[in-house]
């Protein structure tokens, strides 16, 4: 195969986006496992899907775009992340340092989301922490409110993607260069959190 000038720049854009895809995939997986000094505490939700069932595509563009908006107004950083959940495909976003599991209900309500997963740093000694997860489900019955969400458990490590390389759904992931129809990811860079007791 002759190699042209047009086949080289795209090899070369495909090796610079894998690599930027793996550092933040390592980026992701340093803050669940509590070693990023920086961030403390992360909640992770989506906009797209209100109440876990599938919305449209134009819908679902327009709840990501004020998501992101809101966050930016509010100050708070974010990492774009996937994730398929009972079949359903979203795209969500793990918030650094939001200020408490409150301000995630709030950012629910207003999105009317089923749940989040809050996470918070806890210090093993003077050098060494580890992140403890829980899902929380939003009580709806009430103005105001938030519980852990049943038959799930409080967890402190996440599931690696060689660990879940081979899972078909509910798994988090590093999206590709856009948000997957039908399939997996173009890079099948998944991790999770192992919430639930029939979770493996």
């Amino acid at each position: 195969m002759k190699i042209t000038k047009d086949v080289l720049k795209g090899l070369i854009r495909e090796v610079l986006e894998e690599a930027e895809k793996t550092s933040k995939y390592e980026d992701v997986i340093a803050i669940l496992e509590g070693s990023n000094k920086e961030v403390d505490r992360i909640g992770i939700m989506s906009g797209q899907n209100p109440m876990a069932q599938a919305s449209d595509a134009e819908d679902n563009k327009r709840l990501k775009k004020s998501l992101e908006a809101r966050l930016k107004e509010l100050g708070l950083d974010f990492i774009r992340i996937g994730g398929k959940f009972m079949g359903i495909f979203e795209q969500s976003v793990l918030i650094l340092n939001p200020e408490d599991e409150d301000q995630m209900e709030m950012l629910n309500r207003e999105y009317t989301q089923w749940g989040f997963v809050y996470g918070e740093k806890y210090p093993i000694d003077a050098e060494k922490s580890f992140m403890v997860f829980t899902m929380y489900e939003v009580d709806y019955d009430n103005p105001m409110g938030h519980r852990k969400a049943p038959g799930s458990k409080q967890v402190g490590k996440p599931i690696k993607h060689s660990q879940m390389a081979g899972q078909t759904d509910n798994y988090s992931f590093i999206p590709g260069s856009g948000n997957p129809k039908g399939g997996d990811p173009k890079v099948k860079r998944k991790f999770g959190l192992e919430l639930y007791e029939d979770e493996g």
